[in-house]
């Protein structure tokens, strides 16, 4: 029997709702220099050509960078650890992304230089961000009883990416209405990405890892090896998530050129550069974000904790943007004489991305992958979404310039077609067997891994042969009736 002063992992509520936080952050940091930089442009006049799409890029390379290192740190020494140092990142350089640019000799580029660098080492914290809060979230919901707890529980976490994406053009909206200087306006508006880290900051300190994630942690193989297990033991798997990750942001991110057409279509009057002119854009991109939300909750509301019905939703949704691009391929200039069906269409694209493959993309990995691979895996698959979204930045603008809208449209079109058959044709339906006598140290039962990992599904795809899993669907997510003692407990927290 446990003492009074040892504790289990804390319970699924205070997990989610630091993750949830910490995720809305992330997701403000990111798609906050869109409304920033089209202040900059009437601060600064004098940068130079390059010097937006520098600051603009430079966070998606810290983003890869962070998925890719802080992934997996999750896994070799610990989520509480690693969730930490990626919070300390962010607080630090979001900081310094608001009071820290200032001009070096008079140059209005060196503060576009400046702020893209602190710009690329927030992102290694954001980028750490992703695997770490999936995972984490993860593990806490399936160790509790909740019914659908899992796959629902990230889908709320990351539901937290649109209250971000509200945020950031709302805040700017009223420091903007406001009278606000200019120069002030985006230094303030960059510096709050940090209060969220700072609000949440004791509850991460009350994290510790996962029993599940301590007992996998004592398998371990040495570095290489554990790497060279990755790819060997969950290949296709990856070639699924990240291949379905990728196609995905290529399109998020290509659909977001075209804001400036919304706000030429709600804002006609609105001049570019003066502070009507931004204050309409905060407004036009405010009601974009908000466009989005639903798609959000219709996720939260309806996935569950099977692979297959995750991997349905994401089919789906990338099927029926497919069809809304195709349309906006053939009859954009009609569309955009019709504010109303310009507005019905856009915004249903972000309906259905959200609901569909921007929120399943972050859920798969989570829940599919082992606690030994959890975190590195789903660092990998999000960093390849990045790679995704780098590549819409470098080559969808140059095309609608020189080609027009319509071609990106009907690359959106094409690329959310392949996406449609690559989830078909790579993403699991069935979770990895737990590895067998991984909690006999711990004293614990294998119904602390994941719910979808005891639902007594087959193999890695339906047809497979072979039984999953050690307990039935009625005893998934349950936690054991055996309580651990001081010393396991010790060993958990290790």
């Amino acid at each position: 029997m446990a003492s009074s002063g040892a504790r289990l992992p804390p319970g699924p509520l205070v997990v989610k709702l630091a993750a949830s936080v910490g995720f809305l952050a992330d997701a403000y940091d990111l798609f906050v220099i869109n409304i920033v930089t089209t202040v900059l442009r009437s601060v600064y006049p004098a940068a130079a050509p390059w010097a937006e799409s520098l600051v603009k890029s430079a966070i998606l390379f810290g983003t890869i960078v962070g998925q890719l290192v802080l992934g997996a740190a999750g896994d070799r020494l610990g989520r509480r650890a690693a969730f930490l140092v990626s919070m300390s990142v962010c607080i630090v350089f979001s900081t310094l992304s608001g009071f820290g640019a200032h001009r070096i000799g008079g140059s209005d580029t060196s503060v576009f230089v400046l702020l893209a660098g602190y710009r690329l080492a927030l992102g290694v914290g954001i980028g750490g961000e992703y695997p770490l809060s999936a995972t984490i979230t993860a593990e806490a919901a399936a160790a509790s009883s909740m019914h659908g707890g899992q796959s629902r529980a990230l889908a709320t976490v990351f539901s937290m990416q649109g209250v971000g994406n509200c945020l950031a053009p709302l805040i700017a909206w009223a420091l903007l209405a406001g009278g606000v200087q200019l120069d002030v306006v985006w230094r303030l508006v960059l510096a709050a990405g940090a209060l969220p880290f700072i609000l949440t900051m004791p509850l991460r300190m009350r994290l510790s890892d996962s029993l599940e994630y301590s007992a996998a942690k004592k398998h371990l193989r040495p570095t290489g090896e554990w790497l060279a297990e990755v790819w060997s033991q969950h290949g296709r798997a990856l070639l699924g998530t990240a291949g379905s990750w990728f196609l995905f942001d290529v399109v998020f991110y290509g659909n977001g050129l075209f804001q400036a057409d919304f706000v030429e279509l709600l804002s006609p009057a609105a001049e570019e550069g003066t502070r009507g002119g931004l204050v309409a854009t905060a407004r036009v991109s405010l009601l974009i974000s908000l466009l989005g939300l639903p798609g959000y909750w219709a996720a939260i509301a309806l996935v569950r904790d099977d692979l297959r019905s995750q991997r349905d939703i994401q089919a789906f949704g990338f099927g029926v943007c497919a069809l809304i691009y195709a349309v906006m391929a053939r009859w954009f200039d009609e569309i955009r004489n019709s504010p109303a069906l310009f507005i019905v269409l856009y915004g249903g694209s972000f309906f259905f991305s959200n609901f569909g493959p921007n929120t399943t993309t972050f859920i798969l990995p989570a829940c599919y992958f082992p606690a030994k691979h959890r975190s590195v895996c789903h660092g990998l698959s999000a960093a390849s979404g990045k790679l995704g979204a780098l590549l819409a930045a470098v080559a969808f603008k140059p095309t609608a310039n020189n080609y027009g809208p319509s071609l990106v449209f009907a690359a959106c079109a094409v690329v959310s077609g392949l996406g449609l058959v690559f989830t078909w044709a790579f993403v699991p339906t069935a979770p990895c067997k737990p590895e067998q006598g991984l909690f006999e140290n711990l004293g614990l039962e294998e119904s602390l891994t994941s719910p979808i990992a005891n639902a007594g599904n087959h193999g890695y795809f339906d047809d497979d042969v072979g039984e999953v899993g050690g307990v039935g669907a009625a005893d998934a997510g349950r936690e054991s009736d055996v309580e651990p003692d001081d010393e396991q407990l010790r060993l958990a927290r290790e």
